[in-house]
């Protein structure tokens, strides 16, 4: 499945409604952990990303939408985490692994607005090339490093 996909219109509004409910319920206990946890070459430099992993009753649907989206996805392992961060702050370019263990990275963009002054543009490399995607509400991005 080594590819690169983005899909508009990805989640059902009612599961993002669900998820952002629980994401505001949340937002002062002491679930959520900053991205100082990461592997060190995807922390690097710059302002905090804040994580809160998703329960599993999320995981379940978001998997059932995956894979009916991309049955190859069927048997993969699904981690969900809600990531927010400030304008400006970023994630370095790093490839979606564990200590060498290649995985199938995701992002689905919830937010409703973008400033393109604060970032936020998801880069990918194709055919020697850098390209962006913008943070449009509801898109996926699905990438295959395996």
């Amino acid at each position: 499945m080594k590819n690169f996909t983005v899909e508009k219109n990805f989640l059902p509004l009612e599961l993002i409604k669900a998820i952002n409910d629980f994401v505001s319920h949340n937002t002062r206990v002491a679930h959520w952990y900053s991205n100082l946890s990461w592997q060190e070459d995807t922390v690097q430099q710059g302002n905090g990303i804040s994580t809160l992993r998703i329960p599993g009753h999320f995981e379940q649907s978001l998997k059932r939408i995956y894979t009916d989206y991309n049955p190859e996805l069927k048997g993969k392992k699904l981690i969900a985490e809600y990531c927010v961060g400030p304008g400006g702050s970023y994630v370095p370019w790093h490839y979606d692994d564990n200590y060498g263990i290649k995985k199938i990275g995701s992002t689905i963009f919830l937010n409703k607005e973008w400033d393109r002054n604060e970032g936020g543009l998801y880069l990918y490399e194709k055919n020697e090339s850098i390209y962006g995607e913008v943070p449009e509400f509801n898109k996926m991005i699905l990438n295959d490093h395996t």
